[in-house]
């Protein structure tokens, strides 16, 4: 019986010095980190040896992240800025990423965690529950942030070591392993970060779908120039034929992420998604939506709606966030109807959401 006793703790403590083993100092260098991409000085801060990042991304050398830990001491400002951890990184312009606003300490959006997807982060689309939270976010003072990362769930602690200030239950990049590092728009310092490679295989569990009245699937065109359909009320609908299509699923909440499937370029941020209704008489369908950030939709050719939700384009406290405010009466035809929804990015979100009522 002693025995018995004796070897699960024996054990634990053994798991526990070898996962503490595991940790890995990246101590703020050119020999660890990848500086050239940032405007960096390393020196001491309020007595710590630290990164005064003031602008750009910076990242570990040679360190592969899928699952694991990552820990970072911050000092901020009170500026305008965001700040934050990088990791699963691809490139410069796909990433998964975890940032704070100390400007907004206090507010629901102190915080945030959005995927990079193609040169654009999805906060517009990533808001609410699960993606920010309030903190309060004391500036000009040492605090510890840490990110715990399990397959497709994420734990973010900030001070309070013991209770996540944020659980994020779908990390929303599908991201294999990659990259990790540091972002900063203006002058911040980090401290003693450390990271912790996990090599635990994690179920992924497949998203959910959405509901019978949530549009599940579009068809998109490929990127058009900016003023393909400026000024226009109709359009012709052999067009469609010129066009190139591919179909693509939402994530379970509805919402079609453009930005993961489509690259956009300069002056070339529009794109066409497509549904085709068919019915068996002519009737009125109503269909609630968001968007971000143009839109201009389309029925059978002829153009029904426009709208705009810009980042501060109606005050200077407007965020643009998607969400199903908007709504469109389908005039449609006995047989197969074709509804467009001409998109164009502009900042913080390239989406569209789509729901029958």
């Amino acid at each position: 019986m002693t025995k018995q006793f004796i070897f699960p703790t024996i054990l634990c403590c053994l798991i526990s010095s070898i996962s503490f083993a595991q940790q890995v100092r990246a101590p703020f260098n050119t020999e660890t980190w990848n500086l050239e991409n940032a405007e960096t000085k390393i020196e001491q801060y309020m007595g710590r040896s630290s990164i005064l990042l003031k602008n750009g991304s910076i990242v570990v050398k040679d360190v592969q992240f899928l699952n694991g830990t990552i820990e970072v001491d911050i000092n901020f400002p009170a500026d305008r800025n965001f700040p934050g951890l990088s990791f699963r990184g691809q490139d410069p312009q796909n990433y998964e990423s975890f940032y704070i606003r100390p400007h907004q300490s206090g507010n629901p959006d102190a915080c945030q965690y959005t995927p990079d997807l193609n040169g654009f982060a999805g906060w517009q689309l990533y808001y609410g529950e699960g993606y920010g939270k309030a903190v309060e976010l004391q500036p000009d003072q040492w605090h510890h942030l840490k990110m715990v990362v399990k397959g497709e769930l994420a734990d973010v602690y900030f001070d309070d070591m013991e209770q996540p200030l944020l659980h994020i239950n779908r990390l929303k990049g599908d991201f294999p392993a990659g990259f990790i590092g540091l972002n900063s728009g203006s002058g911040v310092h980090f401290a003693n970060y450390s990271y912790q490679l996990d090599e635990t295989d994690y179920l992924i569990t497949a998203e959910g779908k959405p509901d019978d009245k949530t549009v599940a699937e579009w068809e998109l065109s490929e990127l058009l120039d900016n003023q393909f359909f400026a000024d226009k009320t109709q359009v012709d609908r052999s067009l469609a034929g010129q066009l190139h299509w591919t179909s693509h699923p939402t994530e379970s909440t509805g919402l079609l992420n453009i930005a993961r499937y489509t690259k956009a370029e300069k002056d070339k941020t529009t794109v066409v998604a497509r549904l085709r209704i068919n019915t068996e008489q002519d009737q009125i369908k109503g269909l609630r939506f968001g968007y971000s950030d143009e839109v201009m939709v389309f029925v059978n050719g002829k153009l029904q709606y426009m709208g705009n939700t810009v980042f501060r384009s109606r005050d200077y406290r407007y965020l643009g966030t998607i969400g199903y405010f908007d709504a469109v009466f389908l005039d449609l035809k006995k047989g197969e109807n074709e509804v467009w929804f001409v998109v164009k990015e502009n900042f913080g979100g390239w989406g569209l959401q789509a729901r029958y009522f």
